[in-house]
């Protein structure tokens, strides 16, 4: 599939959570607990 569709669309870099965030349990709780980003984000909508 890829290589079907090289000229379309560029290579992504990839990432994983700990490279970002260090962890889940940080993701979850900078992005996602009562008054994060989420939640700003979506009050604002």
């Amino acid at each position: 599939m890829a290589s079907k569709y090289k000229n379309t669309f560029k290579n992504l870099k990839l990432f994983t959570i700990r490279d970002v965030a260090g962890s889940w349990k940080n993701a979850q709780e900078k992005h996602f607990s009562d008054g994060a980003i989420f939640d700003q984000i979506a009050s604002k909508q």
